[in-house]
């Protein structure tokens, strides 16, 4: 009976080991799922240096009531489309201490005892920080797709004709690719507040450019009611931004007409010129021969960024140069002023080249001093 009792308790467990081999049996295997690579994409900008362009005064000898032109370069160098906003800042340093006597006149003139010239500048930036005395007011260039923007007492200025693309759509034939814009601004100087305590002071713009990713609506997002209200077809300035834009509209600058009435709208840039102011013989026709002496000028030019607002100048243009000759050996005639003009070619806004030109003084033997050139017109 024993027997048999355990040859039925090994059955049953022989089974029951059949049972639990067979469901260990199936047939599987297993391989590795290939990786789902997400790379985040890039914003990334910068701005190459500003280009300062005088349309009236000079950009090295600023006086109260000048206005002037600079433009930034700016660029998308990220993979992602980004749209872009610009702070910048304002900064005064006097050098009134590099000149004899002048830091003495501004304490005379302002009744205020400056310990160092240090003092000075805090108390220009301290003005300039004044909605009420700053001296510098500047706007975006007309047709330039940038718009002014009072935030809380601060100005910034957005481009509304973006995105600017970013490296990953360079080939992508559905787009017109555009990965930078140009910044140009209008600065003017305001007549009845820039005193004497600005005499040999530079004044220096400067700031920071911001991107944020076009997708996802992330200007709204991060800017706030800022980019909805300045990409609005009705937007109008308000508050600084709308008293900066008054002051800049009344400028030649702006208007395109200059201190000399000659009406263009335009970036033009003098970088260098040479000066040969030796007297010396010169022949003339019909077989006498005189003694005539002149002045020659040699004028080295560099034109940037050149547009009336609308369009890069392109192709051959007329230029005239206003060149200023002082010291007439005949102190009646005074300042003598010439208006040479030449055939210059421009390629996207951009021409550089030299020239000369003769200035005939007669028989008078002493020289004339080279004043300035600036550019008069271009055509």
């Amino acid at each position: 009976m024993k027997k048999r009792i355990m040859m039925s308790v090994l059955v049953i467990a022989l089974a029951a080991a059949l049972i639990a081999g067979a469901t260990q049996a199936w047939f599987t295997d297993q391989a590795d799922v290939p990786e789902a690579k997400f790379t985040a994409g890039t914003v990334l900008v910068n701005a190459e240096e500003g280009k300062p362009t005088f349309i009236t005064g000079k950009f090295d000898n600023v006086n109260p009531e000048d206005c002037f032109k600079v433009t930034w370069l700016i660029k998308n160098v990220g993979t992602k489309n980004a749209q872009i906003r610009v702070k910048l800042d304002k900064i005064w340093e006097s050098k009134a201490n590099e000149v004899d006597g002048l830091f003495d006149k501004i304490k005379e003139d302002t009744r205020r005892e400056f310990a160092d010239i240090d003092a000075l500048n805090a108390h220009l930036n301290a003005l300039e920080n004044d909605p009420a005395k700053y001296i510098v007011s500047y706007l975006p260039a007309k047709n330039s797709g940038w718009e002014i923007y009072d935030k809380d007492g601060e100005i910034w200025l957005y481009y509304t004709q973006g995105p600017l693309h970013g490296t990953y759509y360079k080939d992508d034939p559905n787009i017109e690719y555009k990965p930078d814009v140009e910044l140009p601004l209008v600065v003017y100087f305001d007549g009845e507040r820039m005193d004497n305590r600005y005499m040999r002071a530079n004044f220096i713009l400067s700031g920071y450019v911001e991107a944020i990713q076009a997708s996802h609506d992330a200007p709204t997002e991060v800017w706030k009611d800022a980019w909805s209200d300045v990409t609005d077809p009705d937007y109008t300035p308000e508050g600084l931004a709308a008293i900066y834009k008054e002051k800049v509209q009344e400028t030649p600058c702006w208007t395109g007409k200059n201190e000399d009435d000659n009406g263009d709208d335009r970036d033009g840039e003098i970088d260098s010129y040479d000066f040969n102011g030796n007297g010396e013989t010169r022949n003339y026709s019909e077989g006498k021969h005189y003694k005539k002496y002149y002045t020659e000028v040699t004028i080295n030019y560099n034109f940037t960024n050149v547009k009336d607002g609308s369009f890069d100048y392109s192709g051959t243009k007329n230029v005239t140069f206003k060149v200023v000759l002082d010291n007439h050996p005949n102190p009646a005639f005074g300042t003598r002023i010439e208006y040479p003009e030449q055939n210059i070619t421009f390629e996207d806004g951009a021409a550089s080249g030299t020239f000369s030109f003769v200035f005939e003084r007669g028989n008078q033997e002493a020289g004339y001093n080279f004043f300035e050139v600036t550019v008069e017109k271009i055509e």
